[in-house]
């Protein structure tokens, strides 16, 4: 009895020695993602393995997302929502938006704070960990999923109309630079300038 004590003791200390503090995750995870100054992601829909949305964001110079149906590129001072199927683009001004996915990795994580952190039990969430977050401005509520490594696996947006989950198929933290986010199309696609 006494022996079996002393080992349910010691069990005890290791998974405590072992487990994960959402301050030390935020801050590896923060660490890891904010100190590029570009980033590509590809994201899927949960259950699906296969990304319907591309995500280049470069700090201070822009960002494109390439959706199925649609592209939409800003270098900062001007947007382009060109819809392929309908040969359409449209050029306006850009609006400063801090909820954008550009701003998620280089501004809002600096505003935000743990809330709870837990170990994914595979239902909801296919990440090892769960990190839910409050932007201190806001009020936002964000979840990160991520590994044992502090690979970001997940990204969950709530505000008050919905919910956005998605799955990171593929993180890079240095990819290519690009030359330019302004949208080149051919002379097919009616051009809408509204700046």
């Amino acid at each position: 009895m006494k022996n079996s004590l002393i080992i349910i003791a010691l069990l005890l200390v290791s998974i405590s020695a072992y487990s994960m503090d959402m301050n030390t995750a935020f801050s590896k995870l923060k660490s890891k993602y904010t100190k590029t100054d570009k980033m590509l992601l590809e994201l899927a829909m949960p259950g699906e393995t296969v990304p319907f949305m591309k995500v280049y964001i470069e700090k201070s110079k822009g960002y494109r997302l390439d959706l199925p149906d649609r592209i939409i590129s800003s270098d900062y001072k001007s947007v382009w929502n060109y819809a392929i199927a309908d040969k359409t683009c449209v050029i306006s001004e850009y609006e400063e938006d801090l909820e954008s996915m550009d701003k998620f990795f280089f501004k809002m994580l600096n505003k935000m704070k743990p809330i709870k952190l837990i170990k994914s039990s595979g239902t909801k969430y296919i990440s090892d960990y769960v990190l839910e977050l409050e932007d201190s401005e806001s009020g936002g509520k964000y979840k990160l999923g991520f590994s044992g490594d502090y690979e970001l696996k997940e990204i969950e947006i709530k505000d008050d109309i919905q919910d956005n989950h998605f799955v990171v198929t593929k993180i890079d933290t240095s990819p290519k630079p690009r030359s330019s986010f302004e949208i080149k199309t051919d002379e097919k696609v009616e051009i809408i300038d509204l700046r």
